[in-house]
């Protein structure tokens, strides 16, 4: 028993070669209806359409009633030979707990991708709801971050998914914020396995870790590619806040020397699994876990500290010096440039002409973020202006939202900085 009245409406799709019921089935359809017998069924048909039949069903609990009710109508419709009415996956049903409203969802992939067809519901006072097609995918799991006016319809959009994607064993929705120096968020399980131990394949790597515990950004794969066309086999690459190593790992694969570091405990420990698991020579990938400043001036020193009690030197190769540091955490990544400011001075390794390349980044919803990015970094060097010998290039990487876009520089450390 509820505690207060459901409302169900039903959109039972008629997939044929063309999508639509013809003259001939629309006939057939109403001397069906009209027979004593689904006087009942004709009872609880709200409307009949080319497209599809939508049925109204109040206080109504009973969804195997309902699988055989449309069942019924299939076969009749088109004589298929149905045995089991779990195979009906083009049905759907909907309920609004708070609000005795009905609302309707289609399910149906090949009607998503026909506005012909939102066109026509349209024009016949249906209010169409729709589906979110771009999600985040993770081993299988669906990542979505659903906007408010989706959520009265979360489970609904998570069947939906797990129906069409036979890849997607769980779905999941960002509840929260990311607002603590590890980059987690919570979350919320919307539908399938819970599970949340996911293996992602990316590149030749298998990712194994728990989405709970680590940042992870599958939309980033397209940079990370276009990063590891930049290093060159034999280069040493620092990441500064590696997360679980996509793009560690995958450098130290193709012979890169990689010092991978990440604060978050969850990320070092997964990083280190990920080593053994995908034979990743370790003398190629050097795993920390420290605070990025200090990794960043550990690296350039070689290991060498002020305090003797901390130095590290036996992880790093004498005399060679860094050609990358990477640091992608866009929200934060530019305030730890001042971690370079003369970092090098006294360092025999460098000199004005070998000092490494930064790809930094950060956010931007500057008209002319180029400006925006650059007065930011030279903040954080503590000079006027970078010199166009030391400047590379901008990448746009991706709009994060209409008011949020995330770019990539790239630069040479500036003289005046490593030597200060």
């Amino acid at each position: 028993m509820y505690k207060h009245q459901i409302n169900y409406y039903l959109i039972y799709n008629y997939i044929t070669k063309k999508n639509h019921f013809n003259k001939k089935i629309l006939d057939k359809l109403e001397n069906f209806l009209n027979s004593n017998e689904n006087c009942e069924i004709k009872n609880k048909i709200v409307k009949i359409t080319e497209f599809s039949i939508t049925l109204n069903y109040s206080n109504f609990s009973y969804y195997e009633t309902m699988k055989k009710l449309l069942f019924k109508i299939n076969v009749e419709l088109d004589n298929s030979k149905i045995s089991n009415t779990n195979n009906l996956n083009d049905i759907n049903f909907c309920e609004n707990i708070k609000e005795n409203k009905i609302f309707e969802a289609i399910s149906n992939q090949s009607i998503h991708d026909n506005s012909n067809f939102k066109n026509k519901l349209k024009s016949e006072n249906f209010s169409v709801l729709e589906i979110p097609k771009s999600f985040e995918v993770i081993g299988n799991v669906a990542h979505l971050n659903l906007r408010e006016k989706f959520l009265p319809y979360k489970y609904l959009i998570a069947k939906i998914i797990l129906d069409k994607n036979t890849n997607i064993k769980t779905v999941i929705n960002k509840t929260g914020k990311i607002d603590n120096i590890y980059r987690t968020y919570k979350m919320e399980i919307l539908g399938g396995a819970e599970n949340f131990q996911v293996c992602h394949k990316e590149g030749n790597i298998n990712f194994h870790f728990d989405i709970r515990s680590v940042y992870w950004c599958s939309r980033l794969q397209n940079e990370r590619d276009r990063l590891l066309k930049l290093i060159k086999k034999g280069q040493i690459l620092c990441d500064a806040f590696c997360g679980v190593g996509p793009l560690a790992l995958r450098a130290a694969k193709q012979g890169v020397n990689v010092y991978a570091n990440d604060l978050n405990p969850n990320c070092y420990n997964f990083l280190k699994k990920n080593i053994i698991i995908n034979k990743i020579d370790k003398n190629l990938l050097i795993p920390f876990n420290m605070d990025a400043r200090e990794f960043i001036r550990l690296c350039i020193s070689q290991g060498k500290e002020e305090d003797e009690s901390n130095n590290n030197e036996t992880y790093f190769e004498k005399g060679k010096k860094i050609d990358h540091f990477y640091m992608n955490l866009p929200k934060d990544a530019i305030e730890f440039l001042d971690a370079f400011r003369g970092a090098f001075k006294n360092n025999e390794i460098y000199s004005k002409e070998n000092l490494p390349i930064l790809h930094v980044y950060g956010f931007s919803n500057d008209p002319n973020p180029k400006h925006d990015l650059l007065k930011r970094i030279c903040s954080a060097f503590n000079i006027e202006k970078l010199k166009d010998k030391d400047f590379i290039e901008i990448v746009n990487i991706r709009d994060v939202s209409t008011k949020k876009h995330m770019y990539a520089v790239s630069l040479k450390v500036p003289e005046e900085v490593a030597f200060e």
